[in-house]
């Protein structure tokens, strides 16, 4: 028998999980219906069709992002309700990549459907893949081991109080700082601190991986682009993604470097 004076549990706020319903489900089978029929009928040259494909990608990202956490940028926010720099890169070049390699082979397909799968992948290409999967594990590690770190919580809110922090939306968790309610993410949370003594200070860090994410996958985008567009005809499809320089994958990976050990390396706190 319950006590009537007994607690009752919390049920997990509205604010924090999305409300999925059959209209996200149909928008799904849509995007995917679409994608099919393109690909049987070929509406499009392959240039327009990749650009198509990676307008329907990213909808279907930010469709499944809305159905689950309750807002367009939920597929970019973390488990701290915050938007998450690690998951902005990798889906950008996930889109990027996929869209292409999928292009590439449905086109292929109607010149050599033998041959249409034998899309060579330059080495150098998953290496940037691997690094960006390796931003995506090892920044969350980091992050865990901060939050079991110890702080005082009257020390912390004094920090964040400085910093004009709203301490009733965060969440404080050893050195890290996380928003209670999913709403709160913010686009700016791309270039902020995380932690207790930085938390509203510009990571230069995170801008610095995120100018070259963006510089990077923008000059791929626009070769892989320029390739499409020089394919007059379905015998003259490239038979490879575009290559990775060497250089590019050293440019990310010094990036990715010093972002994770920027982000390993405790922040002083007042008194440290």
């Amino acid at each position: 028998m319950t006590n009537s004076l007994d607690p009752v549990p919390s049920p997990v706020p509205v604010s924090q999980t999305g409300k999925w319903t059959w209209k996200h489900t149909g928008g799904l089978l849509g995007i995917t219906s679409f994608s099919v029929w393109m690909a049987i009928r070929g509406p499009f040259g392959v240039y327009t069709s990749w650009l198509v494909v990676m307008a329907s990608m990213l909808l279907f990202t930010l469709i499944a992002g809305q159905g689950i956490k309750g807002m367009w940028r939920g597929a970019f926010i973390d488990e701290r309700n915050r938007i998450s720099l690690s998951r902005f890169q990798m889906l950008a070049w996930t889109i990027v990549i996929l869209s292409g390699l999928a292009t590439l082979i449905v086109a292929r397909v109607g010149a050599n459907p033998a041959d249409a799968m034998q899309v060579k992948v330059d080495s150098n290409l998953w290496f940037l893949m691997g690094i960006s999967a390796t931003s995506l594990v090892g920044a969350p590690m980091i992050k865990s081991n901060k939050a079991a770190s110890t702080l005082e919580k009257s020390q912390a809110d004094v920090l964040l109080a400085a910093q004009g922090a709203e301490l009733e939306k965060l969440k404080i968790q050893g050195q890290m700082v996380s928003h209670k309610s999913v709403h709160e993410a913010s686009w700016s949370d791309l270039f902020t601190g995380e932690e207790v003594a930085n938390f509203t200070f510009l990571d230069l860090g995170k801008i610095q991986m995120f100018f070259f994410t963006v510089l990077l996958v923008l000059a791929y985008g626009i070769s892989f682009g320029a390739m499409l567009a020089a394919s007059t005809s379905a015998t003259t499809l490239p038979d490879a993604l575009p290559s990775v320089s060497q250089g590019m994958v050293a440019l990310l990976g010094i990036s990715h470097g010093g972002y994770l050990i920027n982000k390993a390396v405790p922040v002083p706190t007042a008194g440290s």
